[in-house]
């Protein structure tokens, strides 16, 4: 099992201005709402952990292709 503790360590090395996951919350909304959300989120993944899968909505990847401007 992971802490609470372990989780805002993690979340503080995230860089601002990024949005770490799908929902399109940033790595600021987290840290300033972490007292709010840390319990639960923590919660979240634990309970993946011990069930030893993600569910559909964390499996889920953003695949952006950014073109390659033109070569000379």
């Amino acid at each position: 099992m992971i802490s609470k503790g372990q989780c805002l360590t993690a979340l503080k090395e995230f860089k601002n201005n990024k949005t770490p996951g799908t929902d399109g919350f940033s790595a600021e909304f987290y840290k300033l709402f972490w007292s709010n959300l840390g319990t639960e989120m923590t919660a979240s993944f634990n309970y993946a952990f011990q069930k030893g899968s993600l569910s559909i909505s964390r499996k889920r990847g953003i695949i952006s292709l950014i073109p390659k401007g033109k070569k000379t």
